[in-house]
């Protein structure tokens, strides 16, 4: 519980207390609620892995001390007033739930949510079936009529909160189960709609759900006419970009109302807003926008919002300084891949921007930059682009020398990526200056990304251009890829016994098996896994 635990440390605790769970069983009973004191914040952690480490505990423990005991160590917390204690203690019943099953749960949960001593019991109670919702998804389909009757009555309960939470609840069980147990919910609808009609502010927000637009008989005239104009003057504001619910909520129902309405009616009216002074926003939007393209394509937009489109994704992509540099970049891609041969004559200024970011202080801007190239490779040679690509292959090969392992990892990838579309004869710089220089010392680097995407373009290079390379400098990457073997990620691996395999095609399979049998007779080999490569080899070699 010290607030100067590091997160690594946290890690070694808790996998202790799972091993003393597991010697103690039931004798654990005594110590619960302790224990649930220590592990339940990690259900509210900002970090992924602690939610998990979180759930896992409090499984084995129920599963060692058994649902009473759970009942009775978490009963005082239901009613808390700290909001963050009830929010916990929900969490950890739908753990509970999780592993001893929702049938057990269910006598306690309809008690809890008709509480008339206290609203902060039934919003709990509520919070709970919320939760587990989440947390088991289809799951709940064989008690979803039960968990609806037992929230149902509250959508008029007295407090505010309390039916916010309701709704809430009834739209993750909806979520959960969908598309199937719509009878489970005829008790809710009325009161559901009469919700719609009659709640205003955040309470009404907790009643709509994106669904509502993706429904069949919704025509595409009426959202395009009677929503888009109040959806996007309402919600597609600066602030929504702030907070990372709304901001994931707002993207996928823009995205829905898009399949319904057509790339042009969404496009066009967020366009403009790439150029906005708020990073955040701009982010959204371009996330937005991949999203849209990649599931309609670019064939309905004009050439006028065409040029708007490739304008603003450029400025937002150069005007970046957020660390998150994914967004942009598979927003990038999405929009020059959905153009495909319309994207001809935006190229040139695309590359500029490359080269120029290339050659930024910052490792981030160069990663990103080179992480682009191997995006819009295809495009480029559908655009009979072979000269452009040859200029970003010169360029490209003088970065060679790159210090930081991530951005020369990058910079091999989109080297990999020009000769995969421009073949070996076009390639510029040739063949034959290429592989030494990737050969020495970048294959003797020992960082994973550096050594997958060296082996990657090696591979490819003697899978295509094999009489580019002397039969010599061919066994010296075999020599260089044996010492190779050792690495840890089980893509470099692969990685090497698939290049052994072009090698070998390329020179025949004499020089390689004798020199992959004579490592096997080395004495200090290191594992089974380093043999059973070689055992791949050779039986990749004699199919």
């Amino acid at each position: 519980m010290q607030p100067t635990l590091e997160d690594q440390e946290r890690h070694l605790l808790v996998k202790v207390i799972d091993r003393v769970l597991y010697k103690l069983d039931e004798l654990v009973r005594p110590f619960v609620h302790k224990i649930l004191v220590v592990i339940e914040p990690l259900l509210i952690d900002e970090d992924y892995y602690a939610h998990v480490e979180g759930r896992e505990i409090i499984s084995n423990l129920s599963k060692a001390a058994g649902l009473a005991t759970m009942i009775a160590a978490m009963r005082p917390d239901i009613d808390n007033i700290d909001e963050y204690v009830r929010n916990a203690t929900a969490r950890a019943f739908r753990v509970v739930a999780s592993a001893l099953g929702i049938p057990a749960l269910l006598p306690l949960l309809k008690t809890v949510c008709q509480s008339k001593k206290s609203w902060q019991a039934r919003h709990t109670g509520i919070k709970i079936v919320q939760q587990i919702a989440i947390l088991i998804g289809c799951a709940v389909l064989p008690h979803l009529k039960s968990l609806v009757e037992i929230v149902e009555h509250g959508l008029n309960d007295e407090n505010q909160k309390v039916r916010t939470i309701t709704a809430l609840s009834l739209a993750a069980l909806a979520e959960a189960a969908a598309p199937y147990g719509i009878e489970s919910f005829d008790s809710v609808l009325k009161p559901l709609w009469k919700g719609i009609r009659s709640h205003r502010g955040k309470v009404l927000a907790a009643f709509v759900v994106k669904q509502c637009v993706s429904t069949e008989d919704v025509e595409p005239d009426y959202i395009r006419n009677a929503i888009l104009p109040d959806f996007f003057r309402n919600f597609w504001i600066r602030r929504m970009a702030l907070d990372r619910r709304n901001y994931k909520l707002l993207v996928e129902t823009t995205v829905e109302i898009a399949n319904k309405v057509g790339v042009t009616d969404i496009v066009g009216r967020v366009v403009e807003d790439l150029k906005d002074e708020s990073e955040p926003y701009r982010r959204m939007v371009v996330e937005t926008i991949e999203k849209v393209v990649a599931n309609l394509g670019a064939s309905n937009i004009d050439s006028r919002l065409e040029e708007l489109l490739i304008d603003g994704i450029l400025y937002a992509f150069q005007e970046q300084t957020s660390d998150d540099a994914n967004v942009m970049l598979n927003g990038f891609g999405a929009v020059v891949n959905s153009l495909g041969q319309r994207g001809k004559p935006y190229l040139p200024q695309i590359c500029s921007t490359i080269k120029w970011r290339l050659n930024n202080k910052s490792a981030k801007v160069r990663q990103q930059a080179a992480d682009l190239i191997s995006r819009i490779a295809i495009v480029m040679k559908q655009c009979q682009e072979e000269q452009l690509m040859g200029y970003l292959g010169v360029v490209l090969y003088e970065y060679l020398g790159e210090e930081y392992p991530e951005v020369m990892g990058s910079i091999l990838g989109a080297l990999k990526a020009i000769v995969n579309v421009i073949g070996m004869t076009k390639m510029t710089p040739p063949i034959k200056d290429l592989l030494p220089q990737v050969l020495t010392p970048i294959m003797k680097n020992r960082h994973e990304k550096v050594q997958e995407s060296c082996i990657d373009l090696v591979g490819r290079i003697a899978d295509r251009g094999a009489e580019f390379v002397p039969a010599r400098e061919r066994m010296r990457i075999c020599f260089e890829l044996l010492d190779m073997l050792k690495a840890h990620k089980k893509g470099i691996r692969r990685a090497i016994v698939n290049t052994f395999g072009y090698i070998a095609k390329a020179i025949g399979p004499q020089d390689v098996l004798a020199t992959l049998l004579n490592n096997l007779k080395v004495q200090e080999r290191q594992n089974r896994v380093y043999n059973c490569c070689h055992r791949h080899c050779l039986q990749s070699f004699l199919l």
